[in-house]
């Protein structure tokens, strides 16, 4: 059935149309119908549309934005100022935004370019969930890890070969969860 309309799809409609219309002519082409006779036969069943997949994630994607902490036409405006922002906010990098069981509840982040070295990573998350927060460096060597629960901190990292990736998991359960991260160079390095 189209959910928009609550009529049923185009071919589902023609195939009862051109069913009922044989069932009035009695399929003749011009000449007086047959003697027929009468058998009763169980009422075919037809089909009921499955639901298109992807008006269902679309539908589930847009309950879960409506359920964030904040619009998430808003989202980098709050990362602005939660956030060292790159530029003028002194980040080598920033990233930001939202994360949830439809739309992925597991994300990641990477700077490759990022040189070995001394930084301080700022995380924020909003939202009613845990967020498990993981660093590794370019090599794929784990260097920290931490737990967001609606906060803004800083985590020291060092690096010994190029490259930052923040890995972000939901938990299982969890709520939609804005979150915003940047890399600024440690003081004296």
């Amino acid at each position: 059935m189209d959910e928009k309309t609550g009529r049923l799809a185009h071919p589902i409609r023609a195939a009862l149309f051109a069913v009922g219309l044989l069932a009035i002519t009695g399929c003749t082409s011009g000449t007086s119908a047959a003697p027929s006779t009468s058998t009763a036969s169980a009422p075919a069943s037809v089909a009921a549309p499955t639901p298109n997949a992807s008006a269902s994630i679309a539908a589930a994607l847009a309950a879960e934005e409506a359920a964030l902490p904040m619009p998430s036409d808003r989202i980098a405006d709050w990362a602005a100022t939660s956030v060292p922002q790159s530029g003028g906010g002194g980040a080598l990098a920033s990233f930001h935004g939202w994360t949830a069981q439809t739309n992925g509840p597991r994300t990641s982040s990477e700077f490759s370019s990022l040189p070995a070295g001394s930084y301080q990573v700022s995380f924020a998350c909003r939202g009613d969930s845990v967020l498990q927060v993981d660093l590794s460096s370019g090599d794929g060597n784990a260097v920290a890890s931490a737990i967001c629960t609606d906060e803004t901190f800083v985590i020291p990292v060092t690096i010994t070969s190029p490259g930052l990736k923040v890995a972000l998991a939901l938990s299982d359960d969890g709520a939609p969860t804005v979150w915003a991260t940047s890399f600024v160079a440690a003081p004296g390095t």
